[in-house]
């Protein structure tokens, strides 16, 4: 019975060896031959390609012609200019002015990077404070939005005339 012993903890000893030469060998070829398991490249002689990250296209605001404030002038239909970095749908415009006025909105072809927005009907009333709103979700022509709202304050003023008509700015 002691030789069976013997004889089953040998053959157990060596199925122990084998299987761990096997993981050893495994473990070796993971860890030290990486690069010979790595995939192979799209095209050869180029590295791999980065992973795609889908970003949503957005349109960002520029800036506003004439700046927003205090608009001294004589054209109180005066047009209001905001520039984007991307081309508008007009369709797709949403424009508000508080306190209510009826304005038009227009993309021009040769300008489609610009909302211009102007009165309609009754022009802007003298010393009275606007506020124009575009709201997100504007689209561009090629699928881009407008992520944030852009807010545009100004209060139009008729400058002050000389006897002769000139405008002239007060005196202080």
């Amino acid at each position: 019975m002691i030789t069976k012993i013997k004889q089953l903890f040998k053959k157990r000893r060596t199925v122990i060896l084998v299987a761990s030469a096997v993981v050893i060998i495994l473990v070796f070829l993971l860890f030290f031959n990486k690069d010979e398991l790595a995939p192979e490249p799209a095209f050869p002689g180029q590295q791999n390609p980065a992973p795609v990250v889908i970003v949503a296209p957005k349109i960002d605001f520029i800036e506003a012609i004439p700046p927003q404030g205090l608009h001294e002038t004589y054209d109180i239909y005066e047009q209001i200019f905001f520039k984007f970095s991307s081309d508008i749908n007009q369709n797709l415009v949403r424009v508000s002015v508080s306190p209510s006025a009826q304005i038009k909105t227009t993309v021009y072809e040769g300008q489609k990077d610009t909302v211009v927005v102007e009165p309609t009907g009754s022009p802007w009333k003298e010393n009275t404070e606007y506020t124009i709103s575009i709201n997100p979700g504007v689209m561009g022509t090629n699928g881009e939005e407008l992520n944030q709202k852009v807010e545009y304050r100004f209060t139009l003023k008729q400058p002050e005339v000389f006897e002769g008509g000139d405008p002239i700015r007060p005196v202080k």
